[in-house]
Protein backbone atom coordinates (compact mmCIF):
# COMPACT_ATOMS: atom_id res chain seq x y z
CA UNK A 1 0.00 0.00 0.00
CA UNK A 2 1.17 3.25 -0.79
CA UNK A 3 1.91 6.17 1.81
CA UNK A 4 -0.69 7.81 0.42
CA UNK A 5 -3.08 5.59 0.66
CA UNK A 6 -2.28 4.64 4.36
CA UNK A 7 -2.47 8.28 5.07
CA UNK A 8 -6.02 8.26 3.80
CA UNK A 9 -6.95 4.81 5.71
CA UNK A 10 -5.49 6.09 8.91
CA UNK A 11 -7.65 9.05 8.29
CA UNK A 12 -10.73 7.14 7.41
CA UNK A 13 -10.49 4.84 10.61
CA UNK A 14 -10.39 7.78 13.27
CA UNK A 15 -13.29 10.01 11.42
CA UNK A 16 -15.33 7.09 11.23
CA UNK A 17 -14.35 6.24 14.56
CA UNK A 18 -15.84 9.34 16.41
CA UNK A 19 -18.58 9.55 13.17
CA UNK A 20 -20.20 6.26 14.12
CA UNK A 21 -19.71 6.34 18.43
CA UNK A 22 -21.18 10.20 18.06
CA UNK A 23 -24.17 8.93 15.89
CA UNK A 24 -25.05 5.50 18.44
CA UNK A 25 -25.13 8.00 21.11
CA UNK A 26 -27.49 10.56 19.17
CA UNK A 27 -29.31 7.37 17.63
CA UNK A 28 -29.28 6.18 21.66
CA UNK A 29 -31.05 9.24 22.82
CA UNK A 30 -34.40 8.25 21.19
CA UNK A 31 -35.09 12.32 20.06
CA UNK A 32 -38.33 13.43 19.26
CA UNK A 33 -39.03 16.20 17.68
CA UNK A 34 -39.76 19.30 20.47
CA UNK A 35 -38.55 22.16 17.82
CA UNK A 36 -38.04 21.25 14.27
CA UNK A 37 -33.95 22.15 13.30
CA UNK A 38 -32.83 21.72 9.45
CA UNK A 39 -34.43 19.04 7.12
CA UNK A 40 -36.64 18.26 10.37
CA UNK A 41 -38.69 21.48 9.36
CA UNK A 42 -40.45 19.83 6.43
CA UNK A 43 -40.03 16.01 7.15
CA UNK A 44 -40.67 13.80 10.29
CA UNK A 45 -38.37 11.45 11.77
CA UNK A 46 -39.94 11.04 14.62
CA UNK A 47 -40.65 6.64 13.67
CA UNK A 48 -37.07 6.36 12.41
CA UNK A 49 -35.94 6.30 15.86
CA UNK A 50 -38.35 5.14 17.96
CA UNK A 51 -37.73 1.85 19.95
CA UNK A 52 -38.43 -0.51 16.60
CA UNK A 53 -36.67 0.60 14.21
CA UNK A 54 -33.48 2.14 16.25
CA UNK A 55 -31.28 -1.58 15.63
CA UNK A 56 -31.95 -0.98 12.22
CA UNK A 57 -30.17 2.40 12.01
CA UNK A 58 -27.67 0.65 14.38
CA UNK A 59 -27.26 -2.14 11.63
CA UNK A 60 -26.95 0.31 9.05
CA UNK A 61 -24.41 2.32 10.27
CA UNK A 62 -22.07 0.12 11.47
CA UNK A 63 -22.11 -1.23 7.69
CA UNK A 64 -21.45 2.26 5.96
CA UNK A 65 -18.96 2.34 8.50
CA UNK A 66 -17.28 -0.61 6.94
CA UNK A 67 -17.52 0.13 3.67
CA UNK A 68 -15.88 3.43 3.96
CA UNK A 69 -13.28 2.02 5.81
CA UNK A 70 -12.18 -0.70 3.24
CA UNK A 71 -13.26 1.68 0.69
CA UNK A 72 -15.88 -0.28 -1.20
CA UNK A 73 -18.67 1.68 -2.87
CA UNK A 74 -17.44 4.78 -2.04
CA UNK A 75 -19.27 6.81 -4.10
CA UNK A 76 -23.29 5.58 -2.42
CA UNK A 77 -21.62 4.54 0.92
CA UNK A 78 -20.39 8.34 1.52
CA UNK A 79 -23.57 9.90 -0.06
CA UNK A 80 -25.60 7.27 2.02
CA UNK A 81 -23.45 8.65 5.27
CA UNK A 82 -24.02 12.38 4.72
CA UNK A 83 -27.63 11.78 4.11
CA UNK A 84 -27.65 9.29 7.50
CA UNK A 85 -25.99 11.91 8.97
CA UNK A 86 -28.06 14.98 7.93
CA UNK A 87 -30.83 13.42 9.50
CA UNK A 88 -29.66 12.25 12.68
CA UNK A 89 -28.11 15.51 13.61
CA UNK A 90 -30.92 17.25 12.59
CA UNK A 91 -33.25 15.12 14.33
CA UNK A 92 -31.14 14.81 18.19
CA UNK A 93 -30.62 18.94 17.48
CA UNK A 94 -34.50 19.25 16.93
CA UNK A 95 -34.91 17.43 20.48
CA UNK A 96 -33.02 20.11 22.10
CA UNK A 97 -29.98 18.59 22.37
CA UNK A 98 -27.04 20.47 20.63
CA UNK A 99 -23.87 18.74 19.66
CA UNK A 100 -22.22 21.10 17.48
CA UNK A 101 -21.65 18.38 15.07
CA UNK A 102 -23.09 19.49 11.91
CA UNK A 103 -19.39 19.89 10.46
CA UNK A 104 -19.12 16.27 9.85
CA UNK A 105 -22.43 16.17 7.17
CA UNK A 106 -20.18 18.40 5.14
CA UNK A 107 -17.06 16.78 5.50
CA UNK A 108 -18.98 13.39 4.49
CA UNK A 109 -20.68 15.42 1.51
CA UNK A 110 -17.26 16.99 0.02
CA UNK A 111 -15.65 13.67 0.16
CA UNK A 112 -18.93 12.35 -1.47
CA UNK A 113 -18.21 15.15 -4.50
CA UNK A 114 -14.91 14.70 -4.83
CA UNK A 115 -15.67 10.76 -5.91
CA UNK A 116 -18.55 12.04 -8.00
CA UNK A 117 -15.88 13.99 -9.68
CA UNK A 118 -13.24 11.12 -10.34
CA UNK A 119 -16.47 9.12 -11.57
CA UNK A 120 -17.29 12.07 -14.20
CA UNK A 121 -13.93 13.03 -14.95
CA UNK A 122 -11.23 9.84 -14.66
CA UNK A 123 -8.15 12.27 -14.53
CA UNK A 124 -9.33 13.91 -11.48
CA UNK A 125 -6.68 13.66 -8.52
CA UNK A 126 -9.11 11.28 -6.01
CA UNK A 127 -6.17 10.92 -3.89
CA UNK A 128 -5.46 14.71 -2.98
CA UNK A 129 -8.99 15.93 -2.94
CA UNK A 130 -10.51 13.79 -1.03
CA UNK A 131 -8.46 14.91 1.78
CA UNK A 132 -8.10 18.50 0.82
CA UNK A 133 -11.59 18.94 0.40
CA UNK A 134 -12.14 18.26 4.35
CA UNK A 135 -9.68 20.61 5.63
CA UNK A 136 -11.01 23.12 3.15
CA UNK A 137 -14.12 22.86 5.00
CA UNK A 138 -12.81 22.76 8.80
CA UNK A 139 -10.21 25.65 7.85
CA UNK A 140 -13.63 27.83 6.29
CA UNK A 141 -15.38 26.99 9.76
CA UNK A 142 -12.77 28.72 11.76
CA UNK A 143 -12.37 31.62 9.69
CA UNK A 144 -16.37 31.93 9.72
CA UNK A 145 -16.21 31.93 13.60
CA UNK A 146 -13.63 34.27 13.88
CA UNK A 147 -15.49 36.41 11.53
CA UNK A 148 -18.81 35.90 13.02
CA UNK A 149 -17.17 37.16 16.55
CA UNK A 150 -15.95 40.04 14.62
CA UNK A 151 -19.39 40.96 13.21
CA UNK A 152 -20.66 40.62 16.29
CA UNK A 153 -18.69 42.58 18.85
CA UNK A 154 -15.81 43.72 16.84
CA UNK A 155 -12.23 44.08 18.01
CA UNK A 156 -13.71 44.61 21.57
CA UNK A 157 -14.19 40.67 21.82
CA UNK A 158 -10.27 40.06 22.79
CA UNK A 159 -11.25 42.55 25.84
CA UNK A 160 -14.20 40.67 27.22
CA UNK A 161 -12.08 38.03 29.26
CA UNK A 162 -14.12 39.34 31.82
CA UNK A 163 -17.36 37.77 31.09
CA UNK A 164 -15.77 34.54 30.50
CA UNK A 165 -15.78 34.35 33.79
CA UNK A 166 -19.44 34.27 34.34
CA UNK A 167 -19.23 31.12 31.82
CA UNK A 168 -16.96 29.16 34.22
CA UNK A 169 -19.68 29.71 36.62
CA UNK A 170 -22.38 28.66 34.82
CA UNK A 171 -20.62 25.98 33.56
CA UNK A 172 -19.56 24.34 36.92
CA UNK A 173 -22.91 25.64 37.77
CA UNK A 174 -24.61 23.11 35.95
CA UNK A 175 -22.06 20.51 36.74
CA UNK A 176 -23.12 21.68 40.68
CA UNK A 177 -26.77 20.99 40.03
CA UNK A 178 -26.48 17.52 38.71
CA UNK A 179 -23.88 16.32 41.59
CA UNK A 180 -24.72 18.29 44.28
CA UNK A 181 -20.46 19.01 45.01
CA UNK A 182 -20.26 21.86 46.45
CA UNK A 183 -16.43 21.79 45.58
CA UNK A 184 -17.35 22.41 41.74
CA UNK A 185 -18.63 25.61 43.17
CA UNK A 186 -15.57 26.81 44.55
CA UNK A 187 -13.55 25.16 41.85
CA UNK A 188 -15.41 27.77 39.67
CA UNK A 189 -14.87 30.89 41.82
CA UNK A 190 -10.90 30.58 41.56
CA UNK A 191 -11.01 29.95 37.95
CA UNK A 192 -13.60 33.39 37.71
CA UNK A 193 -11.17 35.35 40.37
CA UNK A 194 -8.12 33.96 37.99
CA UNK A 195 -9.65 35.57 34.67
CA UNK A 196 -10.16 38.92 36.41
CA UNK A 197 -6.77 38.96 38.11
CA UNK A 198 -5.28 38.03 34.69
CA UNK A 199 -6.88 40.54 32.72
CA UNK A 200 -4.05 41.17 30.27
CA UNK A 201 -3.36 37.62 29.93
CA UNK A 202 -6.48 36.63 28.92
CA UNK A 203 -6.79 39.64 26.32
CA UNK A 204 -3.57 38.47 24.91
CA UNK A 205 -4.82 34.46 24.56
CA UNK A 206 -7.92 35.95 23.15
CA UNK A 207 -6.38 38.03 20.40
CA UNK A 208 -3.94 34.54 20.15
CA UNK A 209 -7.30 32.51 19.32
CA UNK A 210 -9.03 34.82 17.17
CA UNK A 211 -6.20 35.45 15.23
CA UNK A 212 -5.57 31.49 15.03
CA UNK A 213 -9.25 30.96 14.02
CA UNK A 214 -9.45 33.88 11.64
CA UNK A 215 -6.14 32.91 9.62
CA UNK A 216 -6.76 29.34 9.34
CA UNK A 217 -7.07 29.20 5.35
CA UNK A 218 -3.40 29.27 5.94
CA UNK A 219 -3.17 25.49 5.93
CA UNK A 220 -3.95 24.82 2.28
CA UNK A 221 -0.57 25.63 1.51
CA UNK A 222 0.61 22.02 2.17
CA UNK A 223 1.32 19.51 4.82
CA UNK A 224 3.57 20.93 7.41
CA UNK A 225 1.59 23.97 7.18
CA UNK A 226 -1.36 22.08 8.51
CA UNK A 227 0.65 19.92 10.87
CA UNK A 228 1.94 22.63 12.79
CA UNK A 229 -1.43 24.58 12.64
CA UNK A 230 -3.63 21.98 13.75
CA UNK A 231 -0.82 21.36 16.82
CA UNK A 232 -1.54 25.31 17.94
CA UNK A 233 -5.69 25.05 17.61
CA UNK A 234 -5.18 21.84 19.39
CA UNK A 235 -3.39 23.74 22.21
CA UNK A 236 -6.18 26.35 21.62
CA UNK A 237 -9.29 23.58 22.34
CA UNK A 238 -7.32 22.07 25.15
CA UNK A 239 -6.88 25.32 26.71
CA UNK A 240 -10.88 25.88 26.13
CA UNK A 241 -11.50 22.46 27.92
CA UNK A 242 -9.07 22.82 30.90
CA UNK A 243 -10.21 26.50 32.00
CA UNK A 244 -13.87 26.61 31.04
CA UNK A 245 -14.84 22.52 30.65
CA UNK A 246 -16.01 23.01 26.98
CA UNK A 247 -15.42 20.51 24.63
CA UNK A 248 -16.11 21.42 21.34
CA UNK A 249 -15.23 17.70 19.83
CA UNK A 250 -17.69 18.03 16.38
CA UNK A 251 -14.83 20.49 14.55
CA UNK A 252 -11.62 19.69 17.30
CA UNK A 253 -11.84 16.07 16.53
CA UNK A 254 -12.24 16.16 12.74
CA UNK A 255 -9.65 19.27 12.62
CA UNK A 256 -7.31 16.88 14.48
CA UNK A 257 -7.89 13.83 12.22
CA UNK A 258 -7.50 15.75 9.09
CA UNK A 259 -5.09 18.64 9.64
CA UNK A 260 -2.23 16.24 11.82
CA UNK A 261 -3.53 12.54 11.11
CA UNK A 262 -2.02 11.43 14.29
CA UNK A 263 -3.12 8.18 13.65
CA UNK A 264 -1.24 7.48 10.79
CA UNK A 265 1.98 8.56 12.35
CA UNK A 266 1.75 6.47 15.33
CA UNK A 267 1.28 3.66 13.49
CA UNK A 268 4.24 4.31 11.15
CA UNK A 269 6.20 4.27 14.60
CA UNK A 270 4.76 1.14 15.62
CA UNK A 271 5.77 -0.21 12.35
CA UNK A 272 9.49 0.74 12.69
CA UNK A 273 9.77 -0.49 16.53
CA UNK A 274 8.53 -3.58 15.55
CA UNK A 275 9.68 -4.62 12.07
CA UNK A 276 10.80 -8.08 11.51
CA UNK A 277 15.01 -7.90 11.34
CA UNK A 278 15.59 -9.27 8.42
CA UNK A 279 18.87 -10.77 9.76
CA UNK A 280 16.84 -12.80 11.77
Amino acid sequence: MSSENRYWLWAKVSFSFFWLTLMVIMVSASPQVAVAVGICHWVSFDPLFAPTFQPLLYVLLVVLTLLYVLEKKMLWTTLGMAVLTLVIISQHESSGQFFRATSYTVILAVQFLAYAAQRFKPEFDLGFYRLQFPVQIIAATYTLAALSKLQVTGLEWVNSGHLFSLQVIKNEAFRYFDTGNAALMAQAQAKADWFLAHRNLVTMLLSSSLLLELLCPVVLIGLRVRMVYGGLLTAMHLGIYLVMGIVIGGIAFNMIIFFINPMYYLAKVLGLLFKPNAAE
